[in-house]
This record gives structure tokens, C-alpha cells and sequence, in this order.
């Protein structure tokens, strides 16, 4: 995720996927080492800077990473119609027009917005399950 969220242009570097994931430098290498073992991403050197690797990823990756997407998306949209059993009746009209306070479904929806917003991924499931 740390790959396919990274913006712009160039892929990140193993330095930039450690502070995403707030894990210390070795920890980021590591991590690289065993995804690039299982064909999930592969290192290229930065054209400007030899002492940089690029990280990017795979076809495998890629797909790796949209299959999660969908299935954490799904889940938040059965966590979403949990929370809104839990909402008392009296709380759902919080705001003007009806519309929940903390709604969870818009929740969800704002989180697949900004998935599709920085990963440019258009596979991104945007719809409830069962539509």
C-alpha cells in the first residue's frame, strides 16, 4: 500500500516506504527484501541519485494490492452497518437533513475516495456489497 499511495511520478525509495510505515530503515529493508522474494515489487535505481533504490510494484503486486483494497473495503462496510445498529434512534438526526453525526457509511465512502484518490487505482470497489 505504502507504494501504490506514494504520489507523484517516481516510486519511492526504501527510506520513503519506512517513515510511511513508521518502521525504522532496517525494518523497511527487510520488509522490501521478503516482498521483492515473493514477486511483489522489485528495486530500481533512482536515475538521478546511484545511492537510491526505487521501489515499484509488480504486476503481482499491483493485483496483490487491489485484491486487499476491496476485500478491507468490504469489510469496513459490514463494520459500517454494525456501528449504525449501535447509533440510538434519537442520535441519527444530528445534524440538518437527517444525516448522521459520524455517519460510518459516509466514513466508508470518504475512505474509498482517498484509496482511489492516491493510488489511482479505478478497480477500487465503490459500491456496497449486494448492489
Amino acid at each position: 500500500m505504502a507504494v501504490k499511495g506514494h504520489p507523484g511520478g517516481t516510486p519511492p525509495s526504501v527510506g520513503q516506504i519506512a517513515d510511511y510505515l513508521l518502521l525504522q530503515s532496517h525494518s523497511a529493508v527487510g520488509l522490501v527484501d521478503r516482498a521483492e522474494a515473493a514477486g511483489f515489487v522489485r528495486r530500481r535505481p533512482d536515475p538521478q541519485d546511484a545511492r537510491v533504490a526505487r521501489v515499484e510494484l509488480t504486476e503481482a503486486g499491483d493485483q496483490a494490492v487491489t485484491e486487499l483494497t476491496r476485500d478491507h473495503l468490504e469489510e469496513l462496510h459490514k463494520l459500517a452497518a454494525a456501528l449504525n445498529a449501535l447509533v440510538p434512534e434519537e442520535q441519527e438526526t444530528g445534524r440538518a437533513g437527517g444525516q448522521r453525526h459520524h455517519d460510518p457509511q459516509v466514513v466508508v465512502r470518504k475512505s474509498e475516495q482517498a484509496i482511489t484518490a492516491t493510488s489511482g487505482a479505478s478497480t477500487v470497489m465503490t459500491t456496497q456489497p449486494g448492489e
